[in-house]
């Protein structure tokens, strides 16, 4: 008898722990949550001198290698200085994602490409949880929440430390260290045809992308793992990132590149693309209409300003990436300033 008391105590202890944590995610400000979990995961690495000192010799022109994330000291740098902008980052390309379309994401995976320490996870949640508040009671909405269910996909087992202290505001992560983009397609989180997926590239396929002909590949893989499945695929990079998506998506779809850098503001601002797949699932919001794939480009007048710098920007023709020959208007300031706009 002593034991079925038990064994129903501790299922009630975990109840209340799992409805805590659905509250931490529904009810804390973005800001808020994205520090506190900050806090939770800078406690989970270590410090370390040569983390720390790799950390600051990054170059934008090579990254950092995989080795690098090993060091001792460099997750827990990397986690203090990029993780809350990065998380506020997918939360407001997500939240301006959505006064251009009716986004039905209700029981959504997450899955998490290049996962790191689980920015865009975190921010894709709360918006997640964000939506429903609005849309529920508030009495009901405690009931009726799902916590978001996120696979953590990185080649750097270095940041599996990532999932227990995100299970712990409510997400539902599971870690996985996959070697390579494209084994990262045969998982779990896209097998299930009934619910919708959102794919979160953060900051990965510049740097680990490979060559046009490899991300032409992880392309074509991506849309097989769909097949028809109603998907959000954000990708966020350093720089504009437009040339990283396919000029024409498997089965139909829309794209949408974010007209600014998110968070403003801040040293770690990104750009942002998201492509919605298959178009026909995804319903325009009367606000604003986004561009689509078959909207032919504004004819310019004359060369732009820089949106990094203000300077006149020039023609130039893209040599490397996934759409070699295109052309796109490039700083007159580069090197100094890497500002680039789509022709």
């Amino acid at each position: 008898m002593q034991r079925e008391i038990d064994s129903l105590s501790s299922a009630l202890a975990g109840l209340r722990l799992r409805q805590e944590q659905a509250s931490l995610l529904i009810d804390e400000a973005p800001d808020q949550l994205f520090r506190k979990l900050c806090i939770e995961l800078e406690a989970s690495y270590p410090r370390g001198t040569p983390g720390e000192n790799a950390f600051s010799q990054y170059s934008a022109a090579r990254g950092w290698s995989s080795d690098v994330y090993l060091l001792p000291g460099f997750a827990r740098k990397y986690v203090s200085k990029k993780f809350e902008a990065r998380c506020l980052g997918t939360y407001e390309f997500m939240r301006e994602l959505s006064r251009h379309y009716m986004l039905d994401l209700s029981g959504a995976e997450i899955a998490d490409i290049g996962a790191g320490p689980g920015c865009g996870t975190v921010g894709m949640a709360k918006f997640l949880a964000d939506t429903h508040r609005s849309k529920t009671k508030f009495e009901a909405r405690m009931r009726k929440f799902k916590s978001p269910t996120a696979s953590l996909l990185d080649p750097v087992s270095a940041w599996q430390e990532a999932a227990p202290a995100l299970q712990k505001f409510g997400i539902n992560a599971g870690w996985r260290t996959v070697p390579s983009l494209l084994e990262m397609l045969s998982v779990e989180c896209f097998c299930n045809k009934d619910t919708p997926v959102v794919i979160i590239a953060s900051h990965v396929l510049a740097d680990f992308g490979g060559d046009s002909a490899e991300m032409r590949l992880w392309w074509q893989g991506l849309g097989n793992a769909l097949a028809g499945r109603r998907a959000i695929i954000l990708i966020m990079e350093r720089s504009p990132c437009i040339s990283l998506a396919p000029k024409k998506i498997p089965g139909g779809g829309i794209i949408h590149e974010y007209e600014m850098r998110m968070p403003l503001g801040t040293d770690n601002a990104s750009h942002g693309v998201a492509l919605l797949l298959p178009e026909a699932a995804w319903e325009a919001s009367r606000e604003a209409i986004p561009p689509r794939l078959s909207t032919p480009p504004k004819k310019a007048t004359g060369p732009p300003q820089c949106p990094d710098c203000g300077m006149e920007m020039k023609l130039r023709v893209n040599r490397t990436g996934y759409n070699p020959g295109s052309r796109f208007w490039g700083c007159t300031g580069y090197p100094a300033c890497k500002g680039t706009r789509r022709v």
